[in-house]
């Protein structure tokens, strides 16, 4: 900071003027920290006294006005250094030197920097020790092991032990159940395994973690155990039998899944039978090492299947073609049916004969006989004969002779 000023002196007619600057330490000031680590016995500050103690939190008289501020520093000769927790005053603002005269204790004012309380952190009460206030007036309490200031703690969240004591854990076996899995989303209960520790007898915030594999050489993940302000031990975690979780393995385009599985198993897979666009054929094996937890040493592969089949369909298991009658080869692309000569021919759109009238069959092989008259004398005979019997009295004698006729006419071509 620079002060200055100008101070003039009448001698005679002549005015002496003269200009004085003052440079003053502009170091920023910095409180000094409560030393925590005292193990003075706590106690309330006296408020029936005009004086006051670093830490404690009062109302300071600032340009006319009463506002809750925090001592930050006592001077020797009787003044404080003060810091003002309006939210209208810059917070890190240091109000030099203020006496006594312009401080008030409040009544409201039971705890203060240093002091050993009791925190409610939305759980449970909670040993903490006091380090200081927010701009709102709030305490920031700091709890054993945490290594985190938490501010926003009202008198309401505070309370004071009337003795400060640490709780112990005991020293007593403890049975953790088996995980079902390590932090995915599969579970899988047959691997979980459960373990039996017994921590030692430890105060209270002691954590102690005990991995798994200590406790045997197959299993996998880890035990927290913290002893807890009520004197029980708190149990995280658990463990489960060494597994390689479940894979996609890509073989050539494909997918095949292997399921998880425990440590020493060797694992072989068909390939999928229809994977995006094509088929496939072939088996993959993956094994899972003992002791380990990644699956390793793959053997096999899948083969897709390009075969197109022309005359005929694809077996997609034998990856082969299954030919219709007629032809022949790989992809059923060559037709091998003949025709008998003369009596037929080949179509081969289709690899089939084509049969001249008078023949069938595959090949045309097959002579077709025309139906002769005489092939119908016989049964016709019979036909006449069924009529005369049954229905002789109604038949008019010329229409049974004209029967008659034709059965004789159709006797004679057919022997001629």
């Amino acid at each position: 900071r620079v002060h200055g000023g100008i101070f003039c002196h009448v001698m005679d007619k002549l005015v002496l003027c003269v200009a004085a600057v003052v440079l003053v330490n502009a170091h920023s000031y910095a409180p000094p920290r409560p030393n925590l680590s005292s193990n003075s016995v706590d106690t309330f500050v006296d408020l029936s006294q005009n004086t006051f103690t670093f830490g404690q939190k009062v109302e300071a008289l600032y340009r006319a006005t009463w506002m809750k501020a925090i001592i930050v520093n006592v001077n020797p000769d009787n003044t404080y250094d003060i810091q003002y927790l309006s939210p209208s005053v810059d917070p890190t603002f240091i109000d030099q030197k203020v006496p006594a005269s312009k401080i008030r204790a409040t009544q409201s004012n039971d705890y203060y920097i240093g002091m050993t309380v009791l925190g409610y952190n939305n759980t449970e009460w909670k040993q903490g020790v006091i380090v200081g206030l927010d701009v709102n007036g709030r305490f920031c309490l700091r709890f054993p092991g945490d290594g985190v200031d938490r501010c926003n703690f009202t008198t309401a969240q505070l309370q004071t032990p009337a003795t400060v004591s640490t709780a112990t854990c005991p020293s007593d076996a403890i049975v953790v159940p088996g995980l079902a899995s390590l932090g995915n989303d599969r579970t899988n209960l047959d691997f979980a395994q459960e373990a039996r520790i017994t921590p030692p007898s430890s105060n209270q915030d002691t954590t102690i973690v005990t991995l798994c594999s200590n406790l045997n050489g197959q299993w996998m993940g880890s035990i927290v155990t913290n002893c807890g302000s009520n004197g029980r031990w708190e149990v995280k975690g658990g463990c489960r039998r060494k597994t390689c979780p479940e894979y996609n393995h890509w073989s050539n385009g494909a997918m095949v899944v292997f399921a998880e599985s425990p440590s020493g198993t060797e694992l072989t897979r068909n390939c999928p039978l229809f994977f995006a666009t094509k088929y496939y054929t072939g088996t993959v094996t993956l094994s899972c090492g003992e002791g380990q937890t990644s699956w390793g040493g793959a053997s096999g592969s899948c083969t897709p299947c390009d075969l197109t089949c022309v005359g005929g369909s694809l077996e997609p298991s034998e990856c082969r073609c299954v030919c219709r009658d007629g032809y022949v080869g790989t992809r059923c692309e060559t037709c091998s049916r003949t025709c008998t000569a003369g009596q037929g021919w080949l179509d081969a759109k289709v690899c089939g004969c084509n049969c001249r009238t008078g023949f069938s069959g595959k090949q045309c092989e097959i002579a077709i006989t025309p139906l002769k008259p005489a092939d119908l004398g016989f049964p016709l005979f019979y036909l006449v004969m069924f009529l005369w019997r049954n229905l002789g009295e109604l038949l008019h004698p010329t229409l049974f002779l004209i029967m008659m006729l034709l059965l004789k006419v159709h006797t004679e071509l057919g022997l001629s």
